[in-house]
Parts: structure tokens; C-alpha cells; sequence
């Protein structure tokens, strides 16, 4: 009876770290749709210079090299519309 609430504390663990929250909704480079390549002006917003398609991220814990990292994967796809939008596509990152 001791041994009953750790193996189920443990089995919650482990259910919660296969778990996933959501979908991906791309995959990069691919899912691209017509629509958003023909597209030269956003309908909501005329004065855009440009959109954000997608913006999606996820996080993992993984084990290597003796320790534990957390590591974190980001596609953004932005659909530059004019020149002024040229400076959304700048990233930078700090390591």
C-alpha cells in the first residue's frame, strides 16, 4: 500500500510529459499557400507593410552531455509586402 500513491504520482508524471498542447500548424518550408504569395496588400490593416502568417514555438526538456537543457524551436513566417517591412524580417539571438 506504501508503494500506491508514488506509482501513480509517477505515472501522472510520465502522462504529462508525453502530453502535447497543440497541433503544429506548419511545418517549415511547407503548408505555403497560393493565396499568401499572390498577396500585395493586407485587407484589415491597407497600411501594412507586413503580416505575420504564423507564429508558433515549442519548448522540450532534453538530457544530453550530463545535464539537462531546455531547448526551444520558433518558426515565424512573415510576408513582406513593401520595403518598410524589410526590418520584421530581422532577428536577432542571444545565447
Amino acid at each position: 500500500m506504501n508503494l500506491l500513491k508514488p506509482t501513480i504520482a509517477l505515472l501522472i508524471c510520465m502522462q504529462a510529459m508525453m502530453a502535447h498542447a497543440q497541433k503544429e500548424p506548419v511545418k517549415f518550408s511547407k503548408d505555403i499557400m497560393r493565396k499568401d504569395l499572390e498577396m500585395t496588400h493586407y485587407e484589415k490593416d491597407s497600411s501594412a507593410s507586413a503580416v505575420i502568417l504564423c507564429d508558433y514555438g515549442r519548448s522540450w526538456i532534453d538530457y544530453g552531455s550530463e545535464q539537462f537543457q531546455v531547448k526551444h524551436e520558433r518558426i515565424t513566417r512573415i510576408k513582406i509586402l513593401n520595403k518598410d517591412g524589410y526590418k520584421y524580417a530581422d532577428h536577432s539571438f542571444t545565447l
